[in-house]
């Protein structure tokens, strides 16, 4: 990922791709579902962080990024402190059923029969 400074891009509404890719929106354009807006509180020189749901509306995760980079800078891996950073992936509105009905099996097996007869001439 490139590094940008934030400062030069002020007045612009930076957001990060999909692919991780650092642009800036033109006037008019949409950001896409899935990517973050990082905007700047003026009076305060923080970032607040957002993603963009795919209906549209946007969901504020700078407290879990912001808890993501501290535990990295304490030279910790994510991946390994448990609920705390699990992902969101797997909610029941996802794209895989988490509630689908259940199969029993019987263990009772069938061969299929057929009729065929041929007259030969």
């Amino acid at each position: 990922m490139e590094r940008v400074t934030f400062g030069s891009l002020m007045s612009n509404i930076v957001v990060i791709g999909l692919d991780g890719e650092i642009r800036t929106l033109e006037q008019g354009q949409l950001p896409k579902p899935g990517e973050l807006i990082i905007n700047e509180v003026s009076d305060t020189s923080e970032l607040v962080i957002e993603q963009v749901t795919p209906q549209g509306s946007s969901i504020n995760v700078t407290g879990d990024i912001t808890a993501l980079i501290e535990a990295i800078a304490a030279g910790q891996d994510p991946t390994q402190l448990g609920q705390e950073f699990e992902t969101a992936a797997g909610e029941a509105n996802g794209s895989s059923p988490q509630t689908t009905g259940n199969v029993a099996r019987t263990g009772t097996e069938l061969l299929a029969s057929t009729n065929f007869e041929t007259v030969g001439t």
